[in-house]
């Protein structure tokens, strides 16, 4: 699982760059491919347009697994480092506090996320 995580308030502009960003840096996995796991704490009806938008800039396909916040990091938990998530994206910095508590993000190491953040 590659830890890049958005939440909150600027959800839109973050995501759109996110992503790039993600698609670009990591250079591997199904990214590279042309594919982007995203499990989603977000009603999909809330962000599917945004998806649907970055997927017709970049031609990156979206797999969105949406779900309540306890269920999907139960299951982050559970599938560990075989989990296929690229993106945690969540509703609030609590939920990515619980998140990084239980241990499912891994580091991101990448030149261009550095020159940019």
């Amino acid at each position: 699982m590659r830890g890049f995580l958005v939440s909150g308030v600027a959800l839109v502009a973050a995501a759109l760059v996110g992503f790039q960003l993600v698609s670009f840096a990591l250079g591997e996995g199904k990214t590279a491919a042309g594919e982007v796991n995203i499990y989603s704490y977000r009603q999909e009806v809330l962000i599917r347009p945004l998806l649907d938008a970055f997927t017709a800039r970049t031609g990156v396909k979206v797999n969105l697994v949406s779900g309540k916040a306890d269920a999907l990091l139960e299951r982050l938990k559970n599938e560990g480092a075989n989990s296929p998530a690229d993106v945690l994206l969540t509703v609030d910095a609590g939920r990515l506090i619980r998140a990084k508590a239980a241990g499912v993000f891994q580091p991101v190491s990448s030149p261009v996320l550095k020159s940019v953040i």
